[in-house]
């Protein structure tokens, strides 16, 4: 996806109301199209790059959403936590829709969470770009072994919660990875340089 960043760009600069549409309109001739991609709904690339798209146009439009989203989100994400009815609609969009409702609730979050200054929030952010390039891997490679405990949606809520703490780790690691990569890099260069 990250690779298809320029190209996506250039079409939501270009042309944003009809790249909205037209990435819509794929996301769900995809969904319910009936058209076996070999891979669930969640992983198809697709699915994947419509999403992708839309997190794209929040970016860049919806720095502050209006209160009265508030409304709608929060219980939205509530009613996919707590309740024990099925939406009966596409798996895909129901994981989006429960997506959104995350992300709009959590925006509302921000100024308050500003005043505490939580130092747990400094480091998530310290790692959040390498979280951006280890988490699909982790996902992916773990959702298929934890797959057997996904019985009810407390269980489903416990294995995201294992999940984003595995990929904190790793992205730490790799943070740390990085920076050791990057002082041998510039000893050697320091070294050549004084050697000539």
């Amino acid at each position: 996806m990250y690779v298809l960043f320029p190209v996506f760009k250039f079409f939501m600069d270009k042309y944003p109301k009809i790249f909205f549409v037209v990435s819509a309109c794929v996301y769900v001739i995809t969904a319910y199209s009936g058209i076996s991609f070999k891979v669930p709904l969640w992983e198809n690339l697709i699915i994947k790059g419509c999403e992708f798209i839309l997190g794209m146009y929040f970016g860049r439009y919806f720095k502050r959403f209006p209160s009265k989203c508030m409304y709608v989100s929060f219980p939205v994400l509530v009613y996919f936590i707590v309740s024990k009815s099925a939406l009966n609609i596409n798996v895909a969009l129901k994981i989006t829709m429960a997506s959104v409702a995350f992300f709009v609730s959590c925006s509302f979050f921000e100024e308050l969470l500003k005043k505490y200054k939580l130092r747990i929030l400094d480091f998530l952010s310290s790692v959040s770009y390498e979280v951006l390039l280890v988490h699909h891997f982790i996902i992916l490679d773990m959702g298929s072994w934890l797959s057997k405990w996904y019985v009810n949606k407390y269980m489903i809520l416990l294995m995201f919660l294992y999940q984003f703490i595995v990929i904190i780790i790793v992205a730490f690691l790799v943070k740390l990875l990085t920076k050791y990569v990057l002082k041998l890099i510039k000893k050697i260069a320091v070294r050549e340089k004084t050697e000539k």
